[in-house]
């Protein structure tokens, strides 16, 4: 039996036909993609940061636990959000961060909220990083170098 050239090469041509578009659409998808979560975050960004800042100090003030601590919130960029203050504990730390990142326009969130469990008296700070008093500048009698 011979083989029909004509027709091994039609089978081939549309292989590789059917083989370019399948990876065509499938770029399409990926590049679409691509665009639509730039689309997204450029529109997060162009909201007023001012507006997300004030968004973000409503969800904390809707959780009964975190609506009476004092928590600051600063818009420091757009997308960009500082929690600082005191709460009672590190969960309610790592809660105000959930709910600062479910806001709308929110993308980074710099926590500085601390816990009393977090902090350290004094004097044991100094006992770990080694830190030892020096005399005022010009009071060393050592030329005013530093030790």
């Amino acid at each position: 039996m011979e083989r029909n050239p004509v027709g091994s090469d039609l089978r081939g041509t549309l292989l590789a036909a059917l083989v370019g578009v399948v990876a065509g659409f499938a770029a399409g998808v990926a590049i679409a993609r691509v665009l639509a979560r730039r689309e997204a975050e450029r529109m997060q960004e162009s909201q007023d940061p001012e507006a997300v800042a004030g968004a973000v100090l409503a969800a904390l003030g809707s959780d009964g636990a975190l609506a009476d601590r004092a928590i600051r919130v600063v818009a420091l960029a757009p997308g960009i959000v500082e929690l600082a203050g005191t709460v009672a504990s590190r969960a309610e730390a790592v809660r105000a961060a959930q709910l600062a990142r479910e806001v709308p326009g929110v993308r980074t969130i710099l926590n500085r909220l601390v816990a009393p469990e977090e902090l350290v008296p004094a004097d044991e700070f100094r006992a770990r990083v080694g830190y030892r008093e020096h005399a005022p500048y010009g009071e060393r009698g050592d030329g005013g170098e530093r030790g």
